[in-house]
């Protein structure tokens, strides 16, 4: 691994470059999707485009920090695919001293299979802060270590993008239960935390939950539940769920088997727990 790095405090400009042994279109293609980073990334949780224009797009973003908190914020990015740069700038009230966040994504190829990735902040931080150097040097240095995080994340992935793929398994379920929507939504969240997950509501009706694993032959589930009031008074939980293996691997067909089990247990307690429930199968 290569990594450089560098702060100027002058212009408040924080870059960071790491050389990634994959190929820059990869590389480019991981950052601009946002159906891949929730499974692989270890901190993403969720994220999905909100408004879309022909100057941009505007992406709300989910993760999870230090302690299982969840973080959320809003950017508006522009791609450009032929030159394969991302430009963003995060969007609303940033956290004092710092009052705005734009940066830049940028992919160039050194080999067919080598990538020199670029990820740089530009900071503005209010007028006042050099009145408290500690706070605005602990911002920076967190931004910093954040990028850093970012990078060595998108490596992690990229070099093993196939390896990921091939381990990674998917299935559905339903379930009916006689409970109030809001609370179902409470509930599933609870129950996500109660089992070492991390889980949050999305505005509108979705909740998605993590779990990760460092030791182990499942290293990653992500769940998206959608739920549905129903005429009669129910409301239908509707999971898909992703499983990724671990080290060492086990068979997508046991892992898949495992992954069905788990989500039928979960969904049955979560039944059991909020009233009356029906499991029914999906795939």
């Amino acid at each position: 691994m290569s990594l450089s790095s560098e702060i100027k405090l002058g212009p408040r400009t924080i870059r960071d470059t790491l050389v990634v042994a994959a190929p820059a279109a990869l590389c480019f293609d991981l950052m601009v999707r946002l159906d891949r980073a929730p499974q692989f990334f270890a901190s993403h949780l969720n994220a999905e485009i909100s408004a879309g224009t022909e100057g941009g797009e505007t992406v709300d973003r989910w993760v999870i920090a230090e302690g299982g908190q969840v973080r959320s914020w809003r950017a508006v990015r522009k791609v450009d695919e032929c030159a394969r740069v991302i430009e963003f700038g995060h969007a609303g009230p940033a956290r004092p001293p710092i009052v705005s966040v734009r940066g830049r994504w940028s992919f160039t190829a050194e080999s067919p299979t080598t990538t020199a990735v670029t990820l740089e902040h530009v900071v503005k931080v209010a007028d006042d802060a050099d009145a408290d150097a500690d706070a605005t040097d602990r911002a920076l240095r967190g931004i910093e270590a954040g990028s850093r995080a970012q990078l060595e994340q998108l490596q992690a992935v990229a070099e093993r993008h196939d390896e990921l793929l091939a381990q990674t398994v998917q299935t559905d379920a339903t379930v009916l239960v006689s409970m109030p929507a809001e609370a179902v939504r409470n509930g599933l969240v609870d129950l996500v935390t109660a089992s070492g997950g991390v889980g949050v509501r999305l505005p509108g009706d979705a909740v998605v939950a993590k779990w990760r694993s460092a030791r182990g032959p499942v290293a990653t589930v992500r769940a998206r539940v959608a739920t549905e009031r129903r005429a009669d008074g129910g409301v239908l939980v509707a999971v898909s769920a992703e499983a990724t293996a671990g080290r060492p691997a086990v068979s997508r067909a046991a892992l898949t088997r495992w992954l069905r089990w788990r989500l039928r247990t979960a969904l049955t307690e979560f039944a059991g727990l909020v009233g009356d429930g029906q499991l029914v199968w999906t795939r």
